[in-house]
């Protein structure tokens, strides 16, 4: 069809049980034509080259994390003015969104 196509990854299936291997021969079979897929860990990545047999310099690797060395406090400290805290993410429970409501 001519579309370009990335997969995203987020899961690690397993190799030893029916529903896997019939997971992983539909996956391999899906993602014969993707231009790219992109992973969230390294594991994650290994296991998907592994598992849809595709070729390891297609399949890039975007941690799903913050790298703490970038986030480092201000030499100065800034004037006192509110702050904003600003959050990009889905509104459910297991991604922590009740930690986000002040008790008042």
């Amino acid at each position: 069809m001519g579309v370009r196509t990335v997969f995203t990854d987020h899961s690690l299936f397993g190799f030893d049980d029916a529903a896997g291997i019939l997971t992983n021969k539909l996956l391999e079979g899906a993602l014969r034509c993707v231009d790219a897929s992109i992973c969230v860990s390294q594991t994650g990545r290994e296991n998907t080259v592994l598992r849809a047999r595709l070729d390891p310099h297609r399949t890039h690797l975007i941690p799903n994390a913050l790298i703490p060395s970038e986030f480092q406090p201000a030499s100065v400290p800034p004037p006192h003015s509110p702050i904003t805290i600003v959050i990009v993410s889905r509104l459910v429970y297991r991604k922590g969104i009740n930690l986000l409501i002040s008790p008042r």
